[in-house]
């Protein structure tokens, strides 16, 4: 996802927001944006020898949301822990997927309180056509009971296309 490159163009974003397509829409629409695959030749000239040529190819990201379906609640009462569980979404249409991830942190406490503790759930790399994967969350972390689980899934294209969805559970 190019989401740093997304924020450091739009300052003014909402923090709360869920996704990066939400929070930085309309950045890829701007003037100036090159798209997708557009070729750069770049040579450099060293001191002594002759110049060298590098052909590159520009990168691009998408405003379109990857989002999650079938959720019903963000209780933490939701969430089955300790075995399998099954999350659905609908993939981007603007560009070719190459990948989809599905993951899930756990804390201990708020995430902005001393003493909580973040443990990662296993990313799990599904195929790229994949609106369904699951995964196993934990009901601990280092020891203690978890009070918040965020989750999510995010889609790449191969010219560095992206779109990023979280959930909260708590």
């Amino acid at each position: 996802m190019r989401c740093a490159k997304a924020r450091a163009e739009r300052k003014s974003c909402n923090p709360a927001a869920r996704d990066c397509a939400t929070c930085y829409a309309g950045v890829a629409t701007r003037p100036g944006h090159v798209p997708a695959g557009t070729s750069f030749t770049l040579t450099l000239t060293p001191s002594s020898g002759s110049p060298v040529s590098y052909t590159l190819t520009s990168d691009t990201f998408t405003t379109e949301a990857i989002s999650f379906t079938g959720l019903t609640s963000s209780a933490l009462s939701a969430i089955t822990f300790d075995q399998p569980m099954t999350f659905s979404w609908t993939l981007p249409s603007t560009f070719a997927v190459a990948r989809v991830k599905l993951d899930a942190g756990v804390l201990t406490g708020h995430q902005n309180e001393p003493g909580t503790f973040n443990c990662s759930s296993e990313e799990t790399i599904l195929p790229n056509t994949a609106t369904s994967g699951a995964i196993t969350i934990p009901s601990t972390c280092n020891g203690f009971p978890v009070l918040q689980v965020d989750g999510s899934i995010s889609a790449e294209g191969p010219n560095g296309e992206g779109s990023h969805a979280i959930f909260f559970f708590q």
